[in-house]
């Protein structure tokens, strides 16, 4: 299932799917409202009747600093942002809990939400209250499953003049998530690539910053 704002851009890329023989589902969505945010997951349940794997990666980057930033913008920082990712994975996990299964959330976060750039305060924040819905979704769902959930979460530094294709790399740590998840607990990370050899090709990490217990089990 994907989703989007711009149905010709959605179109296209379902009939390239289908064209390698992906049953895809394409909905409509502007996730700053509530309603076309509660038909991701509703539209995912209707045609397969489970989820497995959720990306939040929309977002919004809109300039404004302390001095500036009006309300208006404020809040649609916090709609795009932090409100879509909260419903999407809430009612995902509704449906992961109904049919007794294991899923991965990956979710879109920046180093800016460690502190950040004055330009971008009301990004910034956003961000940083998206590291926190991370993990604490984690925490708060452990239990999800017949077996512990880990309660995880990676956040990687990467140097921006050599970002190539967040979604590629997004696709990428999912596809590997999901093969080690046979015996495996649940694994939420807040960010869309891992060090070594699952990063994607053209990024380059400077740092990595993960819980204590973190293990790099993939």
């Amino acid at each position: 299932v994907i989703t989007g704002r711009n149905e010709k851009n959605g179109t296209r890329v379902k009939a390239d799917l289908e064209k390698k023989g992906v049953k895809t589902v394409f909905v409509k969505a502007d996730l700053a409202g509530m309603d076309d945010t509660r038909k991701v997951i509703a539209a995912t349940d209707n045609a397969f009747g489970r989820v497995d794997a959720v990306v939040n990666a929309a977002g919004i980057t809109d300039r404004g600093t302390i001095w500036d930033t009006r309300p208006e913008l404020f809040d649609a920082m916090m709609n795009d942002n932090v409100r879509a990712p909260y419903f999407i994975i809430q009612d995902a996990l509704h449906v992961m809990k109904r049919e007794k299964t294991k899923g991965t959330f990956v979710n879109s976060i920046s180093m800016s939400g460690h502190g950040g750039q004055d330009f971008i305060s009301a990004y910034c924040i956003s961000k940083g209250a998206l590291i926190t819905l991370t993990k604490n979704t984690a925490f708060s769902f452990s239990d999800l499953g017949d077996k512990k959930a880990c309660q995880k979460a990676v956040s990687e530094t990467w140097d921006l003049s050599s970002r190539t294709d967040s979604i590629t790399s997004a696709t990428r740590l999912i596809t590997e998530t999901l093969a080690a998840q046979t015996n495996a607990d649940l694994y939420w990370t807040s960010y869309f690539t891992i060090s070594g050899s699952h990063l994607a090709p053209g990024w380059t990490p400077i740092g990595v910053e993960c819980d204590d217990e973190m293990e790099m089990a993939m």
